[in-house]
Protein backbone atom coordinates (compact mmCIF):
# COMPACT_ATOMS: atom_id res chain seq x y z
CA UNK A 1 0.00 0.00 0.00
CA UNK A 2 1.24 3.49 -0.87
CA UNK A 3 2.14 5.95 1.84
CA UNK A 4 3.04 9.63 2.02
CA UNK A 5 6.78 10.24 1.50
CA UNK A 6 6.89 12.81 4.28
CA UNK A 7 4.60 11.66 7.10
CA UNK A 8 3.87 8.03 6.18
CA UNK A 9 0.08 8.44 6.17
CA UNK A 10 -2.01 6.16 3.98
CA UNK A 11 -5.54 6.44 2.63
CA UNK A 12 -6.64 4.50 5.72
CA UNK A 13 -5.70 7.60 7.71
CA UNK A 14 -8.34 9.58 5.81
CA UNK A 15 -6.05 11.40 3.39
CA UNK A 16 -5.75 11.32 -0.39
CA UNK A 17 -2.38 10.49 -1.91
CA UNK A 18 -1.00 12.45 -4.84
CA UNK A 19 1.77 11.40 -7.23
CA UNK A 20 4.63 13.77 -7.93
CA UNK A 21 4.04 15.73 -11.17
CA UNK A 22 5.53 14.51 -14.45
CA UNK A 23 6.35 18.11 -15.44
CA UNK A 24 9.98 18.60 -14.35
CA UNK A 25 9.57 22.22 -13.22
CA UNK A 26 6.51 21.39 -11.10
CA UNK A 27 8.20 18.24 -9.72
CA UNK A 28 11.23 20.30 -8.64
CA UNK A 29 8.94 22.80 -6.90
CA UNK A 30 7.36 19.94 -4.94
CA UNK A 31 10.75 18.54 -3.97
CA UNK A 32 12.11 21.95 -2.96
CA UNK A 33 9.11 22.60 -0.76
CA UNK A 34 9.75 19.43 1.26
CA UNK A 35 11.83 19.63 4.45
CA UNK A 36 14.30 17.13 2.98
CA UNK A 37 14.70 19.41 -0.05
CA UNK A 38 17.06 18.91 -2.96
CA UNK A 39 18.83 15.87 -1.54
CA UNK A 40 15.65 13.80 -1.92
CA UNK A 41 14.87 11.99 -5.18
CA UNK A 42 11.41 10.90 -6.28
CA UNK A 43 10.43 7.57 -7.71
CA UNK A 44 7.44 6.68 -9.89
CA UNK A 45 5.60 5.43 -6.83
CA UNK A 46 6.36 8.48 -4.62
CA UNK A 47 3.33 10.30 -3.22
CA UNK A 48 2.44 13.10 -0.82
CA UNK A 49 -0.78 13.14 1.16
CA UNK A 50 -3.46 15.81 1.08
CA UNK A 51 -2.39 17.09 4.54
CA UNK A 52 0.62 18.78 2.90
CA UNK A 53 -1.54 21.03 0.68
CA UNK A 54 -3.61 24.05 1.65
CA UNK A 55 -7.31 23.98 0.83
CA UNK A 56 -6.85 26.41 -2.08
CA UNK A 57 -4.65 23.77 -3.79
CA UNK A 58 -7.72 21.61 -4.50
CA UNK A 59 -10.34 22.27 -7.17
CA UNK A 60 -12.61 19.48 -5.88
CA UNK A 61 -12.35 17.15 -2.93
CA UNK A 62 -9.23 15.05 -3.39
CA UNK A 63 -8.25 16.60 -6.74
CA UNK A 64 -5.33 19.03 -6.88
CA UNK A 65 -5.01 22.04 -9.16
CA UNK A 66 -2.23 21.46 -11.71
CA UNK A 67 -0.08 24.20 -10.16
CA UNK A 68 -0.60 23.21 -6.52
CA UNK A 69 2.59 23.02 -4.45
CA UNK A 70 2.76 21.29 -1.07
CA UNK A 71 3.49 23.77 1.70
CA UNK A 72 2.27 22.24 4.95
CA UNK A 73 5.04 20.34 6.73
CA UNK A 74 5.75 19.94 10.42
CA UNK A 75 9.25 20.73 11.54
CA UNK A 76 11.10 18.21 13.67
CA UNK A 77 10.74 20.54 16.68
CA UNK A 78 6.95 20.46 16.32
CA UNK A 79 6.71 16.72 16.05
CA UNK A 80 9.12 15.79 18.85
CA UNK A 81 7.86 15.38 22.38
CA UNK A 82 9.20 18.33 24.37
CA UNK A 83 8.47 20.11 27.60
CA UNK A 84 6.00 23.00 27.41
CA UNK A 85 7.62 25.96 25.69
CA UNK A 86 7.98 29.39 27.19
CA UNK A 87 6.64 32.33 25.19
CA UNK A 88 10.21 33.31 24.25
CA UNK A 89 10.82 29.82 22.84
CA UNK A 90 7.56 30.02 20.88
CA UNK A 91 8.61 33.35 19.35
CA UNK A 92 11.94 31.83 18.32
CA UNK A 93 10.16 28.82 16.87
CA UNK A 94 7.87 31.15 14.88
CA UNK A 95 10.89 33.10 13.63
CA UNK A 96 12.60 29.90 12.61
CA UNK A 97 9.45 28.76 10.83
CA UNK A 98 9.18 32.10 9.02
CA UNK A 99 12.85 31.96 8.04
CA UNK A 100 12.36 28.40 6.82
CA UNK A 101 9.37 29.46 4.70
CA UNK A 102 11.25 32.47 3.31
CA UNK A 103 14.23 30.26 2.48
CA UNK A 104 11.93 27.78 0.71
CA UNK A 105 10.34 30.60 -1.23
CA UNK A 106 13.74 31.84 -2.42
CA UNK A 107 14.80 28.29 -3.27
CA UNK A 108 11.67 27.89 -5.39
CA UNK A 109 12.35 31.19 -7.13
CA UNK A 110 15.96 30.19 -7.75
CA UNK A 111 14.92 26.79 -9.07
CA UNK A 112 12.36 28.39 -11.36
CA UNK A 113 14.97 30.86 -12.64
CA UNK A 114 17.48 28.04 -13.21
CA UNK A 115 14.92 26.04 -15.19
CA UNK A 116 14.08 29.12 -17.28
CA UNK A 117 17.80 29.71 -17.89
CA UNK A 118 18.16 26.12 -19.13
CA UNK A 119 15.16 26.59 -21.40
CA UNK A 120 16.59 29.84 -22.80
CA UNK A 121 20.02 28.27 -23.30
CA UNK A 122 18.38 25.46 -25.27
CA UNK A 123 16.38 27.94 -27.36
CA UNK A 124 19.51 30.05 -27.97
CA UNK A 125 21.44 26.98 -29.08
CA UNK A 126 18.63 26.02 -31.47
CA UNK A 127 18.44 29.55 -32.91
CA UNK A 128 22.23 29.64 -33.30
CA UNK A 129 22.10 26.33 -35.18
CA UNK A 130 19.37 27.70 -37.47
CA UNK A 131 21.36 30.87 -38.07
CA UNK A 132 24.46 28.88 -39.05
CA UNK A 133 22.37 26.85 -41.46
CA UNK A 134 20.93 30.03 -43.02
CA UNK A 135 24.41 31.54 -43.32
CA UNK A 136 25.60 28.46 -45.22
CA UNK A 137 22.59 28.73 -47.56
CA UNK A 138 23.33 32.43 -48.09
CA UNK A 139 26.94 31.65 -49.08
CA UNK A 140 25.73 29.03 -51.56
CA UNK A 141 23.24 31.50 -53.06
CA UNK A 142 25.84 34.27 -53.29
CA UNK A 143 28.20 31.89 -55.07
CA UNK A 144 25.42 30.86 -57.46
CA UNK A 145 24.67 34.54 -58.25
CA UNK A 146 28.37 35.20 -58.98
CA UNK A 147 28.57 32.16 -61.25
CA UNK A 148 25.42 33.21 -63.11
CA UNK A 149 26.76 36.75 -63.46
CA UNK A 150 30.06 35.43 -64.82
CA UNK A 151 28.24 33.17 -67.30
CA UNK A 152 26.07 36.07 -68.47
CA UNK A 153 29.13 38.24 -68.92
CA UNK A 154 30.95 35.46 -70.79
CA UNK A 155 27.94 34.74 -72.97
CA UNK A 156 27.50 38.46 -73.79
CA UNK A 157 31.17 38.69 -74.72
CA UNK A 158 30.91 35.62 -76.93
CA UNK A 159 27.84 36.98 -78.73
CA UNK A 160 29.50 40.33 -79.44
CA UNK A 161 32.60 38.57 -80.79
CA UNK A 162 30.55 36.31 -83.05
CA UNK A 163 28.45 39.23 -84.34
CA UNK A 164 31.61 41.23 -85.11
CA UNK A 165 33.04 38.23 -86.97
CA UNK A 166 29.80 37.88 -88.94
CA UNK A 167 29.83 41.56 -89.80
CA UNK A 168 33.44 41.44 -90.99
CA UNK A 169 32.73 38.46 -93.25
CA UNK A 170 30.04 40.29 -95.15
Amino acid sequence: MSACEDCGKTERDGVTLHRFPHDEEQRQKWISSMPTGARWRTSDSARLCSDHFTSDGFHTAGHLHSGAIPSVFQSTEETSATTPETSKQKVCANCEKQLYLIEKSYKLQLLSAQLKAKKYEKELSEQSRKMSKLQRKMIVLQTAVKVMSMRKHTSTSSKSESSSKTTSLM
